[in-house]
């Protein structure tokens, strides 16, 4: 699952959606196991360290047994200008 996936994915939902419900959404095969989960939460870092994402906890929604809430993931401007720019090139 690459990077222009997950924007895809995420502008698709201007609300905002959860790292679970990302998973859900790509449709990927192997999304039941733990390196995936993994592996989509290191892109997520890098991709809002780049300023492409955003994230925002939401502490009403908060899973059982956690301690901190529930991460709400949006796309940003610079994530938009970015996924059209990879439309345009045939990236996506």
């Amino acid at each position: 699952m690459t990077r222009f996936d997950i924007l895809g994915i995420l502008a698709r939902h201007p609300e905002g959606i959860s790292c679970r419900e990302l998973v859900v959404l790509s449709g990927c095969g192997n999304s039941r196991f733990r390196d995936f989960h993994s592996s989509l939460a290191a892109r997520l870092r890098l991709m809002r360290q780049r300023g492409l994402v955003s994230r925002q906890v939401e502490p009403n929604r908060r899973p059982p047994h956690a301690r901190n809430g529930l991460c709400i993931w949006t796309i940003s401007k610079r994530g938009i200008e970015r996924l059209e720019w990879a439309r345009e090139n045939g990236k996506v």
